[in-house]
């Protein structure tokens, strides 16, 4: 009689049934509903580990979005790929779908987003290959200009040409400018504070020089020293041109990719029944409503 009140207190049961697997699972849902996404993953793993088959492999697809959404990619990735590695079609294509948040907009690494987007099915529902493979050819710039009339645009074809338009500095203009003049390229780059510094600096020092080394008796003691920090001034005008032209390119990449991604990415939900049985993986763009892409049997 000892010996089983131990026991039931070890576990924390006395006259209790052991918690059910689905009861762990609907607790991670409470958790993620009140923005509780790492204890969350506590339960889900959990649930996982206690529940095998294929309901574990829904859990694991729910930790992978769950880490994806608080931008941890490798975690992310973990459990995504131990998805895809079991190789059941429906589970594998939904893993690979919810993976590409990682390698397309969390850490955007060119190449392996353009790997990633290949490695999906052709028989991808709702023609989402296609989208990500457009998707991505829009935000590297290296999609055709649409053929057809503005009115039937879609948005990634609407977005192809603002791509194509956008307002870029040019780095070597920017350059020569202030090669020509000090201060010009910064002018060119909007930044007149710079500008008004660059001229300034290299003007008084280069002036200084010529008038310290142009006298009967040239001071080289002051000139020298002052015509190396008049050289060092000039240069430093003509990088720093160079290089705020380049930043306000990155910045401007920067908010288009932004837009392009409110706008067009595809927002997936993911959805595990409540025994972890099944699951219903949906895809909304723009303003559609949700539509279901892949699903498991219950």
């Amino acid at each position: 009689m000892v010996l089983a009140l131990a026991c039931a207190l070890t576990f924390g049961q006395v006259g209790d049934a052991a918690p059910r697997e689905d009861e762990a699972l609907a607790f991670a849902r409470t958790l993620l509903a009140e923005q509780d996404p790492y204890r969350a993953i506590t339960e889900l793993k959990r649930f996982a580990f206690l529940r095998g088959g294929p309901a574990a492999l829904h859990a694991h697809l729910l930790i992978g979005q769950v880490y994806a959404k608080g931008r941890m990619v490798d975690a992310s990735r973990f459990h995504l790929d131990r998805v895809i590695a079991v190789q059941e079609p429906r589970t594998a294509t939904a893993a690979r779908l919810l993976s590409l948040e990682n390698v397309c907009v969390t850490r955007l690494l060119s190449g392996n987003c353009a790997e990633a987007i290949a490695e999906l099915p052709d028989d991808t529902p709702l023609g989402l290959k296609d989208h990500y493979s457009r998707y991505f050819g829009v935000l590297m710039g290296s999609a055709p200009l649409p053929q057809k009339p503005p009115d039937t645009f879609d948005a990634l074809d609407r977005l192809t040409v603002e791509r194509a338009q956008l307002p870029l500095q040019r780095p070597w203009l920017a350059g020569v400018l202030s090669a020509v003049l000090p201060g010009a390229g910064q002018v060119y780059n909007g930044r007149l504070l710079d500008a008004s510094l660059a001229f300034v600096l290299t003007g008084a020092t280069v002036a200084g020089t010529v008038a310290l080394l142009a006298r009967p008796q040239p001071e080289w003691g002051f000139g020298i020293p002052l015509g190396l920090l008049a050289l060092v001034f000039y240069t430093g005008n003509i990088v720093n041109a160079v290089g705020d032209a380049f930043r306000l390119n990155e910045q401007t990449y920067a908010a288009f990719a932004k837009k392009l991604e409110a706008e067009a990415w595809p927002k997936l939900g993911l959805t595990v029944g409540p025994n972890g049985g099944s699951f219903t993986l949906t895809v909304a763009l723009g303003a559609q409503a949700p539509r279901t892409v892949v699903e498991s049997a219950p």
